[in-house]
């Protein structure tokens, strides 16, 4: 995808195919949101990108 590790690790991909039904992709939807706020509470590169520079974890990650 030629993108940064970081941006890498914080992307969802979904594919979507001839069987996928209107059902599905709306529990998707529904569920979506929740699940994405859980996984950026859990994640210490969620606020890189959001904080002063200088973030010990974020340096440490961009060195990575």
């Amino acid at each position: 995808m030629c993108v940064e590790v970081t941006l890498a690790h914080s992307s969802t991909r979904f594919s979507l195919g001839p069987e996928t039904t209107d059902e599905e992709i709306s529990r998707v939807l529904e569920v979506l949101p929740s699940t994405v706020q859980r996984l950026r509470d859990m994640s210490p590169l969620y606020n890189c990108g959001r904080t002063a520079d200088g973030c010990e974890t974020c340096e440490t990650i961009r060195r990575i």
